[in-house]
């Protein structure tokens, strides 16, 4: 059987952290395509002088945590739920976990 057969649930839960990862590896990317092209003086037409911190931080912010978080989520995710039907009921070693939400299906 396939990983989305056995454990549907986090099977969801690594989807939608990807999906969230890399739209905002998406949209981090553009921020820092923008300023790039407003540091070099290339094109200044995005955004105002004054807004630059601005798209500055969001592409920080976009990239440092939201695509971090959510990429390690999801591959943090994946693993401990195929290993969770190896293991006795009542001896979890990750706990209900952070970033899935621990309802696996045991076999």
């Amino acid at each position: 059987m396939a990983y989305v057969d056995d454990f549907p649930t986090d099977a969801r839960i690594v989807r939608w952290n990807l999906l969230v990862a890399f739209t905002a590896l998406g949209i981090g990317g553009l921020f820092g395509m923008i300023q790039a092209l407003h540091r070099t003086d290339v094109f200044r037409g995005f955004v105002s002088s004054a807004d630059y911190y601005s798209v500055l931080t969001g592409h920080g912010v976009l990239l440092a945590l939201f695509f971090t978080i959510f990429a390690l989520c999801s591959l943090g995710a994946s693993p401990r739920a195929s290993t969770d039907r190896f293991r006795a009921h009542g001896s979890r070693l990750l706990g209900s976990g952070s970033c899935s939400s621990g309802h696996s299906r045991r076999r």
